[in-house]
């Protein structure tokens, strides 16, 4: 009987060695997991796919303050040049258009 005691006391005893050994290699293993290129000397590219925490806040709005005078380009009553733009494709059907004699037109090809 004693023998048997002795048995499982030796047992016990290389149980617990090899319990407080793994429990070294799972810390030291969540340590080297916790670390990134903020908290640490590796490099961003070693970080992995996750995205960095934003750490800006939003707030604020956007745009002119309250009471500012806003500024709008107006039309011209009465332009000096009008400008017509189109692709090459659609000068083919120039002589369909109305021109105004008083008005000077510039095609710009596109």
């Amino acid at each position: 009987m004693t023998q048997l005691v002795e048995k499982q006391a030796a047992q016990i005893e290389k149980q617990t060695l090899q319990i407080e050994k793994l429990e070294k290699r799972v810390n030291e293993l969540e340590r080297q997991l916790g670390q990134n290129s903020n908290n640490s000397s590796k490099p961003p590219s070693s970080d992995g796919l996750r995205k960095p925490t934003n750490l800006r806040q939003s707030g604020g709005k956007k745009g002119a303050p309250k009471g500012h005078d806003g500024h709008t380009l107006r039309l011209s009553p009465s332009p000096l040049i009008l400008f017509i733009a189109c692709p090459i494709a659609c000068l083919i059907t120039v002589e369909a258009w109305v021109f105004i004699p008083s008005l000077e037109m510039i095609f710009t090809l596109g």
